[in-house]
């Protein structure tokens, strides 16, 4: 018996995210495929099946986890596979080389996956990336997101010309150091700040737009005694 107690021939719904290969062959989120056979292999994350999805050349293999006899539910936040959405949360940077960035428009594959986005995410093809990233809805919008305060803009590199800071998790903000703007401010510095990504810290945090310019600290302090 084929793993899961599929039988050959059977039609199965594919519940994971879209996905291409090199050979131009896909498989899309919702799909009907039909089961060839057993894999040839392991697959790096459990048992599967060796799928034929219409309109591709060879057989797929995909993990049962991602097989169902039932089509899958509507996805989170009333979306459908290839709605293009802009994603409004800060530019992150991964390890992988995928990246999201503030403004970028990209591609919805299929529903997140991850425990912590399960029910509350999208997984987001953006050009570039080699793989989809799973994002929260409320980092989604069908809208570009407005411009950042300022004129600044994602991607750009500011001084921080405030006081030093030091975050309990061990992030710091340092007098005289130049970040880039990963996107607006939230919580207490909404509307006043931006989210600024400095080497060494762990994630973006929140400074004041009094606390950043596009100068150096001298040169920026040179400014203000002018305007006095």
């Amino acid at each position: 018996a084929l793993p899961g107690g599929y039988l050959p021939g059977e039609q199965l719904y594919y519940t994971a995210a879209n996905r291409g290969f090199p050979s131009g062959n896909r498989v899309t989120h919702g799909a009907t495929c039909m089961v060839t056979g057993p894999t040839m292999g392991t697959l790096q994350g459990g048992e599967g099946l060796a799928m034929l999805f219409e309109g591709n050349s060879a057989s797929i293999e995909c993990l049962l986890m991602h097989l169902s006899r039932q089509a899958p539910p509507p996805l989170p936040g009333g979306y459908k596979p290839n709605d293009e959405l802009f994603y409004i949360g800060p530019s992150t940077y991964f390890a992988s080389g995928n990246r999201m960035v503030h403004g970028e428009r990209g591609t919805v594959a299929g529903p997140a996956l991850a425990a912590s986005h399960t029910g509350k995410g999208l997984a987001i093809q953006f050009p570039g990336n080699e793989g989809h990233v799973q994002i929260y809805l409320e980092e989604l919008s069908r809208r570009r997101p407005p411009p950042l305060p300022r004129g600044f803009c994602a991607g750009e590199w500011l001084y921080y010309v405030g006081k030093d800071e030091k975050f309990e998790n061990g992030d710091r903000l340092v007098h005289g150091t130049r970040g880039e703007v990963t996107g607006p401010a939230t919580g207490p510095y909404a509307g006043q700040g931006l989210c600024m990504l400095f080497a060494g810290n762990k994630g973006s945090v929140g400074c004041y737009l009094t606390d950043l310019s596009r100068d150096s600290p001298r040169r920026h302090l040179s400014t203000l005694m002018s305007l006095r």
